[in-house]
């Protein structure tokens, strides 16, 4: 098991050339895994069989794949692709003819279709010229060989154990270029998920302090006003008292340490009740959900009292934070944007009637 795990890791080497695609260097070295293999037991056959000349195709084809394999962790993922089409064509091209269309040697042929539009770093246009070309050449190959002609006597074991080998080895080249592509593009279509989820989380929450921002708080609030709530609630706005001096006492970073210790308390204050964002500088949302307002303005008491006596230090300078909250209670008839708007003036009244307390 160890050793297969390794084998798997060994086949998974990614290039150490950063503009070129992994996706083709593994399609090819898999490819390889079977046609190695492939053509080492038709050159047994062929040399049993006195077909001396097709006998040295078949371990050409072996030795030249062998040697293609151990350069891909060296070479351009491009250039060991090129060559392995490029080898891959010439063997299938010169068995066809000479064993005959009936055979299947043809079919390797085909796989080298899907590997050109499998490569996600060639363009179209390139694509559709190798299409072509390769396009070309069967079309050249099904002329110059009989179609129902081979050296073969179609009667025989032999002959049908030659078309199920063809097939079955075409059909397992198939199978590993749907894998590796669907596979991949699984892993993209999960990635971009995260990556999605991850930019999402990004834009939606506030770099200092990790609460959510206002963006993400005017979002939730719309969905507030599109649904008909029957519930209870409520919507605070929080302001430091005086944070100012203490960013022109103790320095900006003193403040920084302020907020992301506020930011901590709200969380905890707010779990399982609903959300608290920081809505801009040193003001702060709250959204109390399933609470109406004189609810509400307990809990907030609560949280003005927990922050007015907590020991806030730092670096050894003791001090103490007030805030002033402004709440209101929501309803669908008057939306979000005036529920804030109310709260905000209910703020502005609790500083103008001397801050730290929850004007309601």
């Amino acid at each position: 098991m160890a050793q297969a795990k390794k084998f798997l890791q060994l086949l998974k080497t990614e290039t150490k050339y950063e503009d070129e695609p992994n996706s083709i260097l593994f399609l090819a070295r898999y490819l390889l895994l079977i046609y190695i293999p492939y053509n080492l037991l038709l050159f047994v056959y062929a040399l049993c069989k006195g077909f001396f000349f097709y006998s040295l195709i078949f371990i050409l084809s072996a030795v030249m794949h062998s040697v293609m394999f151990s350069l891909s962790y060296k070479i351009r993922p491009r250039v060991f692709a090129f060559f392995v089409c490029m080898t891959t064509i010439t063997s299938a091209c010169i068995l066809t003819y000479g064993f005959g269309w009936r055979c299947s040697f043809q079919n390797h042929i085909y796989i080298i279709f899907l590997f050109i539009w499998y490569d996600a770093m060639l363009s179209i246009r390139n694509k559709y010229m190798l299409s072509v070309l390769i396009t070309t050449i069967i079309g050249v190959l099904s002329v110059l060989t009989p179609f129902g002609g081979t050296i073969l006597n179609p009667e025989t074991i032999e002959y049908k154990l030659v078309v199920f080998f063809n097939i079955l080895i075409f059909s397992l080249g198939l199978s590993i270029v749907a894998y590796i592509y669907c596979t991949q593009y699984v892993d993209i279509e999960r990635n971009l998920r995260i990556y999605n989820k991850k930019l999402k989380l990004m834009s939606e929450t506030d770099t200092l302090t990790k609460l959510m921002n206002r963006r993400f708080a005017e979002h939730e609030l719309m969905t507030f006003d599109e649904k008909n709530n029957n519930g209870f609630i409520s919507i605070a706005l929080g302001d430091i008292d005086f944070f100012k001096n203490i960013n022109d006492t103790y320095g900006h970073e003193c403040g920084d340490y302020v907020l992301y210790t506020l930011s901590a308390m709200f969380k905890k204050h707010m779990a399982e009740q609903g959300f608290v964002c920081r809505w801009g500088g040193e003001e702060f949302l709250f959204v109390y959900e399933g609470k109406n307002g004189d609810d509400a303005r307990i809990e907030l008491e609560n949280l003005r009292k927990e922050i007015e006596t907590f020991p806030f230090d730092y670096e050894g300078n003791a001090f103490n934070v007030h805030m002033t909250f402004g709440l209101e209670e929501y309803s669908n008839k008057i939306g979000h944007v005036k529920t804030i708007e109310s709260a905000d003036k209910k703020l502005y009244l609790g500083k103008e009637s001397g801050r730290n307390c929850v004007v309601y």
